[in-house]
């Protein structure tokens, strides 16, 4: 064997290649699943709705669009649902880490970007609705029948019966959660929810929510039935990955020497929400809540270069290995604007008239590494 193929073969064999291999696998995995789904709902013969930036304001009721029922609450409003449904794959943010992202106590069980995968029919096709929903993770993603559970509230008889006559009794998780569990809200004053959800069996061999059915009542009558799952939730099970964030890796940031599990957790959260973001032209200045929000995850990338010793170089490379299921073409570009503006915050925090709580925390470990 030549030299060059010798090293080519270490090279290949390395921890570095392994770990850039799972993530890229990951990543294909992920968008394995949410092909597989919208095959399957063209085959149910629902009709596919085109997804929207997370920063649309499409739905006036949350700062950024964190279910794809957002996107689908016009079909609610006007009653012109079609008679198989509609379905489509969604991104989505839900901000509940921004506020604990400089708190090192706070570990996240949760990512802040997620990919949901949606379905809307008619309220009398529930059981079509449901039956289709197990098909699609038993056929589909070649999960075992017996690895599927239903959590259910017997007070809902239509969806308790439903889920017995679809994966049978002994699939059937009865009253084991909190009565709040088992209702919805979408941000309608007319219309309520209540749900099931579906959980399937990893390789903890513990049972993991992966998503739900929910019945949508507008004026106290059934209207309409919502599937929804969630990709990375999904994914952490069927691959067994240690965190939901692995569904959306960022290549090189868990070999940071010294990283703790809780910072190398909460910097991934916020290169990914950050690319997210920023590739939608949203930037972190004004007053505008959301561009507070996306101001908070900005600083926290501050506060860990500082902590960790990185230089903004580091923090460009991870900018720009972002994920390819959340960043897009021009990636390396959105890494530079992003990897600027973090230059420009703390160049300027020396010489700011008034400075908020997390930038206070930022400046003190900049005079301390000057």
């Amino acid at each position: 064997m030549t030299a060059e193929k010798t090293e080519e073969k270490i090279l290949e064999s390395s921890p570095e290649r392994a770990k850039e291999d799972s993530a890229e696998r990951n990543i294909a995995e992920a968008e394995k699943i949410a092909t597989h789904f919208l095959q399957h709902f063209d085959e149910y013969g629902a009709k596919q709705v085109d997804s929207v930036p997370v920063s649309s304001a499409i739905d006036s009721t949350v700062r950024f669009v964190g279910s794809h029922i957002s996107v689908l609450k016009n079909y609610i409003e006007s009653d012109q649902l079609p008679e198989k449904g509609v379905y489509m794959v969604q991104d989505c943010v839900r901000t509940r880490n921004a506020k604990y992202l400089l708190d090192d106590e706070f570990n996240p069980k949760w990512g802040s970007y997620f990919k949901s995968l949606g379905v809307l029919v008619p309220a009398e096709q529930l059981q079509d609705l449901v039956s289709s929903s197990v098909q699609f993770l038993v056929d589909k993603l070649g999960i075992d029948k017996e690895d599927i559970c239903v959590r259910v509230n017997s007070g809902d008889v239509d969806l308790f019966t439903v889920a017995k006559e679809v994966l049978g009794e002994e699939s059937v998780e009865v009253d084991t959660q909190a009565e709040s569990y088992y209702r919805h809200k979408i941000g309608m004053e007319n219309v309520v929810g209540r749900n099931f959800n579906f959980a399937i069996r990893g390789g903890s061999g513990e049972f993991s929510d992966v998503g739900n059915v929910i019945v949508l009542e507008k004026d106290d009558q059934p209207h309409s039935v919502e599937l929804a799952l969630g990709v990375s939730t999904i994914l952490k099970e069927t691959d067994s990955l240690e965190h939901v964030l692995d569904a959306t890796p960022v290549i090189g940031l868990k070999t940071v020497e010294g990283i703790t599990e809780a910072q190398e957790r909460k910097l991934h959260d916020c290169i990914v929400f950050s690319v997210l973001l920023f590739q939608e032209n949203m930037r972190p200045i004004g007053g505008d809540n959301r561009n507070r929000i996306l101001k908070k995850y900005t600083q926290a990338m501050s506060y860990f270069r500082l902590q960790l010793g990185l230089s903004l170089e580091d923090i460009y490379g991870f900018l720009k290995n972002a994920p390819s299921n959340v960043a897009n073409s021009n990636i390396a570009h959105t890494a530079a604007i992003i990897t600027e503006y973090l230059r420009c915050y703390e160049k300027s925090l020396p010489t700011k008239k008034q400075l908020g709580k997390d930038d206070k925390v930022i400046l003190d470990l900049l005079t301390n590494r000057a």
